[in-house]
């Protein structure tokens, strides 16, 4: 399910995982992936990102910031996005209540934001990212 070998692949170029020494080849540097997922989904900027990357040469920062939000991203959400359905079924399976707010786990973590109402905030006046959150947060 997640992630596939192009997403790994993508992945340890990011985060600089050589084969032959690194004992995150097979589960890759989990720890790592939440620290980036978090800062993107806490409205970071691309810079502020890349300072949570192992040190590379040049533009490869920002390259690879990008690389981490088209590719692993919406691999990240799409997981999430099976969790958080399966999870809902489960408890509506056992008369549990869940908000129903879990559904979107998978658009708020792909869209970089931290909640359903900074989600319809977002949609609702067509915002970028970064200045959803400064805005967002600026009202609430």
């Amino acid at each position: 399910m997640f992630p596939g070998a192009k997403v790994k692949d993508v992945i340890k170029g990011i985060l600089q995982i050589k084969e032959e020494n690194s004992p995150y080849v097979g589960d890759l540097d989990i720890d790592k992936l939440k620290d980036l997922t978090i800062a993107y989904m806490e409205g970071k900027n691309f810079l502020d990102i890349s300072e949570l990357l192992p040190q590379s040469k040049g533009n490869d920062h920002l390259k690879n910031v990008r690389r981490f939000v088209l590719s692993v991203i919406p691999s990240v959400s799409y997981a999430i996005g099976i969790f958080s359905k399966l999870l809902k079924r489960k408890a509506d399976d056992e008369n549990v209540h869940i908000d129903g707010d879990i559904l979107f786990l998978a658009t708020i973590v792909k869209e970089g934001v931290i909640s359903a109402s900074m989600l319809r905030y977002k949609e609702k006046h067509f915002l970028m990212r970064v200045a959803c959150h400064e805005e967002y947060l600026s009202l609430h």
